[in-house]
């Protein structure tokens, strides 16, 4: 009886184990996904418990190509790369790094953690969702 018991409490322990493994933040996207005109639609805005604070509504839009340059709504080109699911864009001598939660061919979206102290403490720490929909394969 006790062997069925270790038996059973070990096949429980690799279940649990399998499936806190199967949901990690790292997955790796594909850049080629990635390249094209996307418009974003939304952003969300938390606090550090993940409590809503705001939702906003935007039409930015933002194009990554396959040379690793970036545009977004009247700017000059910049460069991007990607790394798993981290996304670094590189704006003049400022870089911003995101997460990738979700990328399918019509939706983007990605996750930003706001970590500058010098530009305003208010916002440290807070997270951010930006949703977006493809609008061009270019």
């Amino acid at each position: 009886m006790n062997k069925i018991m270790s038996f059973r409490t070990i096949i429980c322990f690799f279940i649990c184990y399998v499936s806190l493994i199967s949901c990690s933040d790292d997955e790796s996207f594909s850049k080629s996904k990635l390249i094209g005109t996307w418009r974003q639609y939304v952003q969300e805005e938390y606090d550090l418990d993940w409590e809503l604070l705001r939702e906003d509504y935007y039409s930015e839009e933002l194009t990554f190509r396959e040379d690793g340059t970036y545009l977004d709504s009247g700017s000059t080109p910049r460069s991007w790369r990607l790394n798993g699911n981290k996304l670094t864009i590189v704006r003049r001598d400022e870089v911003e790094v995101y997460r990738i939660k979700s990328l399918t061919a019509d939706e983007l979206v990605l996750k930003y953690v706001w970590e500058d102290q010098a530009y305003n403490d208010y916002y440290t720490g807070h997270h951010y969702i930006c949703k977006y929909h493809r609008i061009s394969d270019d």
